[in-house]
């Protein structure tokens, strides 16, 4: 068994759950409205090629490719996408010179038929962004802002199919209602660590550290230091 087929095995479980929980997070979206249509491509199945061309398009709606079908993402918060950005900036600005770049809407391509779109991700292999690439094939740090509809795919079916990339060397969750961050890391076996106020978040892998206080100064003052 090649690698491609390893990883499309050990991740399937993965690919058909998150499957079904995206199109049902829509479907209870959309529930009792008969007048609004989902959005087009929403469940329709399409080969590797046509999912990068419906990727580049320029559209409001973002789609991820689970299981050989694209699925349209619900939107984020406010507060979501300025912690994403933030995050983002925080480490962009240490990797100018490369050759490791953060980006904030790439694709990760996990196994032929599955692609999914990290908060944040940073790659190590500039192929991976040459030549106005769509997907990330070799990430080396992952980024996910937890929020109550996503935490638990981003803490196990999610988590369990990125460990299965080995370009893959740290995974980081970011808290939205404190101020709270995890970091797990392929060299500790994936062993949490957690950083809460007035400490610097360690991506040993990048060597470079990132202020959790900085990081927070981009939410609103909802989110509770604990």
């Amino acid at each position: 068994m090649d690698v491609s087929e390893t990883l499309q095995y050990s991740t399937k479980p993965c690919i058909m759950l998150i499957g079904f929980c995206v199109l049902k997070r829509w479907e209870k979206m959309f529930q009792g409205d008969q007048e609004q249509e989902l959005p087009p491509h929403h469940g329709e199945q399409m080969s590797v090629e046509a999912f990068e061309e419906l990727a580049k398009q320029a559209t409001a709606v973002r789609y991820e490719y689970i299981n050989g079908r694209a699925y349209a993402m619900s939107g984020g918060t406010a507060n979501h996408s300025r912690l994403t950005g933030k995050m983002y900036r925080l480490l962009e600005e240490q990797l100018a010179s490369g050759p490791c770049h953060a980006f904030f809407d790439m694709y990760v391509l996990i196994a032929q038929e599955r692609s999914v779109l990290p908060d944040v991700v940073v790659t190590c292999d500039v192929a991976d962004y040459r030549n106005n690439a769509t997907l990330i094939r070799s990430p080396h740090l992952i980024v996910e802002a937890l929020s109550p509809a996503t935490e638990r795919i981003d803490r196990t079916e999610k988590f369990e199919a990125y460990k299965s990339l080995p370009s893959l060397q740290e995974y980081v969750l970011i808290h939205q209602k404190q101020y709270k961050v995890e970091a797990y890391r392929k060299v500790n076996g994936w062993q949490p660590q957690y950083y809460g106020p007035g400490e610097e978040i360690e991506l040993m892998s990048l060597d470079l550290t990132v202020s959790l206080d900085e990081l927070y100064t981009a939410s609103y003052s909802h989110c509770i230091a604990i």
